[in-house]
């Protein structure tokens, strides 16, 4: 579906969440899946975590009908928590085709550039059985 939301560079972090949380939810229901951006709290649902990470400006200065536009790198590590290993690797590859899948949409939505990094698995250690796999995805706004 297409992203309502749009990029506003006077409040980067909150429109980016927005746009993100609106993104995710096309590809993880709410019903089987809980999209955070604070920290891992695992209840019933799977868990779908994004942690913001120091962005940095782009050292390359864009054209746009005749103006420069300055663009930042905005960084997030995504876990994908799971108490079923199987259920893990399902949405790191989700998540995975959703960038190739949508990156058109998020680009109107003005997030550019998106990518994101093979996913590894992480040992948890905890009383409870459960299975994280971690990545990196990347995106450049401008500011």
């Amino acid at each position: 579906m297409p992203i309502t939301t749009v990029f506003d560079k006077k409040n980067p972090d909150t429109t980016a969440e927005a746009i993100l949380g609106e993104w995710l939810a096309d590809f993880y229901a709410a019903s089987s899946y809980l999209v955070t951006f604070e920290g891992p709290r695992l209840g019933t649902k799977s868990l779908v975590w994004l942690d913001k990470m120091p962005s940095e400006n782009r050292e390359r200065l864009t054209r746009k009908a005749g103006a420069t536009i300055q663009g930042k790198r905005m960084v997030y590590a995504v876990a994908m928590i799971a108490r079923d290993r199987a259920e893990s690797l399902k949405m790191s590859d989700r998540i995975q085709g959703a960038v190739l899948a949508s990156a058109s949409n998020l680009a109107t939505a003005g997030l550019r550039y998106t990518e994101v990094t093979p996913f590894r698995e992480v040992p948890v250690d905890s009383q409870e059985r459960v299975f994280r796999r971690d990545g990196i995805f990347r995106f450049t706004v401008e500011v």
